[in-house]
């Protein structure tokens, strides 16, 4: 019988930005927002994880797949810093819910 702990289906997310555009998207567990010159960072400054790094398609569109399961009901917080010709902007995170 196949153990229930080897279904890995993760977390998907859909970053939606400009074409052409460099994103980086960065994972931690939350925290109180910092002020940065790019907008509020909601990441913990000292323990996040680059997850996903890489030019947005010409759809305007980035898929983020993280593998396998988080703790049971333990938030995680996405941030995605987005680069462009104007500079970089911190774009609004998202809290998803591990199950």
């Amino acid at each position: 019988m196949p153990d229930p702990a080897d279904d890995v289906a993760g977390v998907r997310a859909v970053l939606h930005a400009q074409p052409g555009d460099l994103a980086f998207t960065l994972a931690s567990a939350p925290t109180s927002p910092t002020p940065t010159p790019f907008g509020l960072l909601w990441l913990d400054p000292s323990a996040f994880l680059v997850v996903d790094g890489g030019t947005v398609g010409s759809s305007g569109r980035r898929t983020i797949a993280l593998p396998g399961r988080g703790t049971l009901g333990a938030p995680l917080v996405l941030q995605t810093v987005r680069l462009d010709a104007s500079g970089a902007t911190s774009l609004a995170p998202g809290l998803i819910v591990t199950y």
